[in-house]
């Protein structure tokens, strides 16, 4: 399936990085069983980071991937090189599913005659 996925180049990485594991304990969970429902699609890897050391880290290497305040950040890269971000503080955990799947896939051109 990896010499596939690497075949075919659609390939989706999602890291979530969560500064307090406690305090995101739901969050964290509802995460893992969104990873296992989406497990199927072997292109989609999801990374899960919650030490808050490299939590910190990461924030100071790449402050992009996270908001000005707060330090736990859902980051989607795309297999088109499109970074979307997800701020955990304002999303529902319920809506990790839609997020995910929503932003890992480009929409599909409009079928004009040139696309055609």
């Amino acid at each position: 399936m990896e010499k596939m996925a690497r075949l075919i180049g659609y390939n989706t990485r999602v890291v979530a990085f969560y500064y307090d594991k406690v305090e995101y304990a739901e969050e964290i969970s509802i995460l893992k069983n969104v990873g296992l429902l989406l497990s199927n699609r072997y292109n989609l890897r999801i990374g899960l980071v919650t030490g808050d050391k490299l939590v910190t880290k990461m924030k100071k290497a790449h402050p992009d991937m996270f908001n000005e305040a707060g330090m736990s950040s859902l980051v989607l890269k795309r297999y088109d090189g499109t970074m979307i971000k997800m701020n955990v503080n304002e999303e529902a955990p319920a809506r990790y599913l839609w997020w995910l799947t929503v932003h890992s896939t480009k929409p599909v051109d409009e079928l004009t005659p040139a696309a055609f």
